[in-house]
């Protein structure tokens, strides 16, 4: 069973996330109602590691990895990112990258070639 002891793991019956079709026309996207949003673009305040910097309202990575000072469990992520043009090499050859989850279980974050980016 899950923590809360609503779900078991893997059930099927367990509520889904909404589908969202991508789409990007270089304009902000409102989070939607009831959201936690941790990231605006303007304040690192929300994470631990404050030698990341942001430039144009994008974190930029440094150094070490980045943590959420506020705990969370069962929830929706929404993760936004964006692949630096001109990589080379396939998979985690071009750079090795992730979102990790409770310090224990990793979502890879890589470009496969012939997959569109945002530039």
């Amino acid at each position: 069973m899950q923590p809360d002891g609503k779900w078991h793991i893997h059930d099927p019956d367990r509520t889904q996330p909404e589908v969202v079709e991508p789409k990007y026309d270089g304009k902000p996207v409102p989070a939607p109602e009831g959201a936690k949003v941790i990231f605006d673009g303007t304040s690192l305040d929300q994470f631990m590691n404050n030698t990341w910097k942001i430039e144009d309202g994008v974190m930029i990575a440094g150094g070490k990895g980045q943590k959420s000072k506020e705990k969370f469990g069962d929830m929706h992520l929404h993760v936004e990112w964006m692949v630096p043009v001109g990589l080379k090499g396939w998979g985690q050859a071009q750079g090795n990258s992730g979102i990790f989850l409770m310090d224990r279980y990793e979502i890879q974050v890589l470009k496969l070639l012939g997959q569109p980016h945002v530039s």
